[in-house]
C-alpha cells in the first residue's frame, strides 16, 4: 500500500490540522518539503491565524484548485459542527439541536447555529474559514478602489453575495457570503477571466462594502419604522460643531434603529454598557438581559459612539458638554403598532465609568398600562381577596418586592380598579411612569423639595379619596402615610422587602409605631415575576433531581414542561412573564403579636392562617404547565421555597 492510500485509510477527521495537510501534499508530489517548512515558518510569524493552505496558495506552492482537488479526494474537510465542538465554543447537546433545526427549516447549518444563539456569525464565519482554509476578512481595515466595481455588475454582486476587493495581475480577491458554491467561483473566473481568491467575513461587513464599493444606500437604512419627537431641545445650538452632517444622519440612524429593534422584541430597557472593546449593546426582555443579533448596527454603534451618545443626550435634553456626572432625562417617540400611531415614552439614565458613559434607557409603552386588578395574571383566589381589600374606604396597602418585580404596574392596576367618576385620586411617584386622564399624577423632584412626604401633606388639603405613594423610603413618608390612612384615606404604597411578612420588620425599622400599623395596615402583596414557557416550544421534560430537592421531601406526581427554544421566543424558551404573589390579611392574632413586638419567626407561623401564600400561587402555575423549577428557584425568596414542603 502506498502511502497516499496509508493517508486515506488512517487520517481521521478530527486528526486533520495544517501540518497533514502539508503531508498530504507532499506524498502526493505537490509542494517540496521546502515549500511546507516555508510556509510553516510564515504561519508562525502572523498576528492571525491563516490556514496553511492558503499560505501555500499566496506563496504559488499550488493553485486554489490543486488544494480542493486534495481534499475532496482524501475527504478530509473537517465538518463544521465538529470543528466548533474541538475550539470548544459548541457542546454537543446545542450540535444536535442545530442539525434538527437545520432539517426543519431547510438551512445551512451555520446559519442554524446563529439563528438559535449557540454562536456569533463572526464565529461561525472564522470557523468555515478553517474548515475550508479561506482567509476571513477584517474589512475595517480595507479600502477599496472605484474601478473593481466595473468587473462584477452591481445587481450580480447583490443577488449573489459577492464583492471583487483587489485584484493583483489577473488574480481576483473576491469577497463571498457563502465561499462553498464552488460552481459560482468557476462562472466568475470565466466572465471575468481573472484566476479567484475566495475570503470570507461576516453579513454586515459584506453589505458594507457592497455599499461602499457600489454606492449604495443600504436598504435597512433607508427607515427605522419610528419617529423621534425632540421635546424642549435647542437642538442646533447643542450639536457639537465637530460632527458632520454624514454622521450625525448615521448617528441619528443607529439611535433610531435601536429604539425599534427594542420595541420589536418587547424590551423594557436598553443597556449600553462602554467596555475595554467598546460598546455591548443589551436588551432587557422578561427581566433578563440578552445580547441580540443585531448585524451591521453593532459595529455601527462602535464606529460612531460619540455621535450616538450625543444624539441620545440631545434628543433627552440633556447637557452634552457634561461627562463627569450622571444624568437623568426622558424622551418621546411614535411609532406604528396594529396600523395605528402610538406615542412610546423613554427614560434615559447615563452614568459615567471607567471606560466611558453608559446608558440606560426605559422604555414606557402604554399600551403596556394596566386597566384593572383582573388584567395582572393573579390566581382567582388572590384575584377575589385582592377585590376585597381595594375596595375598602380607608387603609394601608402594601407592594412589596425587590426592583423589577412588577409592584408600580399592580398599583397601577389597582388604582384603575377602584377608580369611579366619584372619587378622587392624587399620586406622587418617581417617576411617573404611565400616565391616566382619570387621576391626578405628581412627579417627586428632590432638587426642589417636592419629596413624596411633602406631597401627601399637600394631598390631604386637596380632599383626596384614593392616594397612592410611588415608594416608602423613609421615616417622614411612612409616618405620613399611616396617617393618611389613620384620617379616612386609602393609600396604597410600595415597599423593597423579601416578602409580605419582612414589611414588619421593615416598618419598624423606619421607626413607624406598631399600634399605627396593626390599626392601618390592611393588606401586604408581596410578588415576583417569573417568565413564561414559551407556548410554541413546550414539550415535557424531567427537572434535575437537586433541583427537586430544593423544593420538595417527596417529588410530586406532575407533568413539567420546558420551552426547547424557537424564533418565537428567541431561542431563550421563554415568551412574556406571569405574576407569582402571596398576599398577606392580617388577622387579630397577627395584630396582637405585632404589638407584643414578638420574633418575625412567631408573626411567620400565625400569618399563614390568613395568608395566600407565593408557594401555592406557583405550584398551581407549575401544574398548569406555565414555568419551571429553574425559574422560581431564579426568582423567588427562599421563605417561599421552604413553603413548597409539607407544614406542620
Amino acid at each position: 500500500m502506498d502511502l497516499a492510500k496509508k493517508n486515506k485509510n488512517n487520517i481521521t477527521e478530527a486528526d486533520l490540522s495544517g501540518r497533514k495537510i502539508g503531508e498530504i501534499l507532499i506524498n502526493e508530489g505537490l509542494i517540496t518539503i521546502g515549500q511546507f517548512q516555508n510556509a510553516l515558518k510564515y504561519q508562525k510569524e502572523l498576528k492571525e491565524h491563516m490556514p496553511i493552505g492558503q499560505i501555500l496558495i499566496n506563496q504559488n506552492a499550488i493553485t486554489q484548485k490543486m488544494l480542493s482537488f486534495v481534499l475532496n479526494r482524501f475527504h478530509k474537510q473537517i465538518r463544521l459542527g465538529d470543528l466548533l465542538i474541538q475550539s470548544g465554543v459548541l457542546t454537543k447537546e446545542q450540535l444536535e439541536l442545530a442539525l434538527k433545526h437545520q432539517k426543519k427549516m431547510g438551512i445551512r447549518l451555520g446559519n442554524a447555529l446563529v439563528e438559535l444563539n449557540y454562536i456569533t456569525e463572526h464565529v461561525m464565519k472564522q470557523t468555515l474559514c478553517t474548515q475550508l482554509n479561506i482567509p476571513f476578512l477584517d474589512f475595517a481595515n480595507i479600502t477599496l478602489k472605484p474601478e473593481l466595481s466595473k468587473l462584477i455588475n452591481k445587481n450580480y454582486a447583490l443577488k449573489h453575495g459577492v464583492v471583487p476587493i483587489a485584484t493583483i495581475g489577473q488574480t481576483m480577491t473576491l469577497l463571498m457570503d457563502d465561499p462553498t458554491k464552488i460552481e459560482l467561483i468557476e462562472e466568475l473566473q470565466q466572465l471575468t477571466g481573472y484566476s479567484i481568491n475566495v475570503v470570507t467575513s461576516t453579513k454586515s461587513d459584506i453589505i458594507d462594502a457592497f455599499a461602499e464599493l457600489y454606492e449604495e444606500i443600504k436598504q435597512s437604512e433607508k427607515s427605522s419604522g419610528i419617529e423621534l419627537i425632540y421635546q424642549d431641545s435647542e437642538e442646533a445650538n447643542t450639536e457639537p460643531k465637530h460632527f458632520d452632517a454624514q454622521r450625525k444622519k448615521k448617528a441619528d440612524y443607529i439611535a433610531q434603529r435601536i429604539l425599534a429593534i427594542a420595541l420589536k422584541y418587547s424590551a423594557s430597557d436598553i443597556h449600553l454598557d462602554v467596555g475595554s472593546h467598546g460598546i455591548v449593546p443589551r436588551f432587557r426582555i422578561d427581566g433578563v438581559l440578552q445580547e441580540l443579533h443585531l448585524g451591521s448596527i453593532k459595529k455601527d454603534l462602535n464606529t460612531y459612539s460619540k455621535e450616538v451618545v450625543s444624539r441620545i443626550k440631545i434628543i433627552g435634553n440633556l447637557d452634552i458638554t457634561e461627562r463627569r456626572r450622571p444624568q437623568d432625562g426622558r424622551f418621546r417617540v411614535v411609532t406604528k403598532k396594529n396600523e395605528q400611531k402610538v406615542n412610546v415614552d423613554f427614560r434615559i439614565s447615563i452614568v459615567p465609568g471607567y471606560y466611558g458613559e453608559n446608558i440606560v434607557i426605559r422604555i414606557l409603552d402604554p399600551q403596556n398600562a394596566p386597566t384593572s386588578i383582573d388584567k395582572l395574571g393573579f390566581s382567582k383566589l388572590l384575584r377575589n381577596r385582592l377585590h376585597q381589600i381595594v375596595s375598602k374606604s380607608t387603609g394601608v396597602i402594601l407592594v412589596t418586592g425587590p426592583t423589577g418585580s412588577g409592584k408600580s404596574t399592580t398599583l397601577y392596576g389597582a388604582l384603575m380598579e377602584v377608580y369611579k367618576p366619584g372619587i378622587k385620586i392624587l399620586t406622587t411617584e418617581d417617576p411617573i411612569e404611565y400616565v391616566y386622564d382619570k387621576i391626578t399624577q405628581c412627579e417627586v423632584n428632590d432638587k426642589i423639595g417636592n419629596t413624596f412626604a411633602r406631597y401627601i401633606k399637600a394631598f390631604l388639603r386637596q380632599d383626596p379619596d384614593v392616594i397612592m405613594v410611588g415608594e416608602i423610603r423613609d421615616f417622614e413618608t411612612a409616618d405620613m402615610v399611616f396617617k393618611a390612612a389613620q384620617t379616612g384615606h386609602l393609600v396604597l404604597t410600595t415597599l423593597h422587602t423579601n416578602d409580605a411578612i419582612g414589611s414588619i420588620t421593615r416598618l419598624k425599622g423606619l421607626d413607624v409605631d406598631p399600634s399605627l400599623i396593626t390599626s392601618c395596615l390592611t393588606g401586604v402583596l408581596a410578588q415576583r415575576l417569573v417568565r413564561r414557557n414559551c407556548q410554541h416550544c413546550k414539550t415535557e421534560y424531567v427537572p434535575d433531581n437537586k433541583l427537586l430537592k430544593e423544593f420538595f421531601d417527596d417529588s410530586p406526581d406532575i407533568l413539567w414542561f420546558k420551552g426547547q427554544g424557537c424564533s418565537k421566543c428567541n431561542y431563550t424558551g421563554y415568551s412574556g412573564r406571569i405574576v407569582i404573589a402571596e398576599l398577606w390579611t392580617p388577622s387579630q392574632e397577627d395584630a396582637i403579636l405585632i404589638n407584643k413586638g414578638s420574633s418575625i419567626d412567631s408573626l411567620r407561623k400565625t400569618s399563614y392562617k390568613s395568608s395566600i401564600l407565593m408557594a401555592d400561587e406557583a405550584m398551581q402555575k407549575l401544574n398548569n404547565g406555565e414555568t419551571t423549577l429553574e425559574e422560581l428557584i431564579r426568582t423567588l425568596p427562599f421563605s417561599s421555597i421552604y413553603d413548597f414542603r409539607p407544614r406542620s
